[in-house]
């Protein structure tokens, strides 16, 4: 039990704007699908979708480049493996072969 009295409310209670004085709450229009009737731009579609699906797109983007990588590395590898067994370097210049200047 406590020995404190109540707090009185001032009495100009600041009230949200979907209330009225009559005790009538009006809805936002996004509460009531008025919102709905205009269709979604394409912006727009694109933001509710990565907003839904963000964590999944970012792993399997972040899962894409890593494939991409190791693939190019091992392609670039093999080829210069190849190379180096068949005795082949590419050249450093065009001018490399050419005789020197007198």
């Amino acid at each position: 039990m406590t020995t404190e009295e109540p707090t009185a409310q001032p009495a100009d209670v600041d009230r949200p704007a979907v209330a009225t004085r009559d005790g009538s709450v009006r809805l936002p229009s996004w509460m009531s699908g008025q919102d709905a009737a205009e269709p979604l731009t394409r912006g727009e579609r694109a933001r509710l979708v990565w907003a839904r699906h963000r964590g999944k797109l970012l792993v399997g983007f972040v899962i894409l480049l890593l494939l991409a990588l190791v693939g190019g590395t091992a392609v670039l590898g093999h080829l210069t493996v190849e190379r180096i067994r068949a005795g082949t370097r590419p050249s450093a210049s065009p001018l490399s072969s050419a005789s020197p200047l007198r």
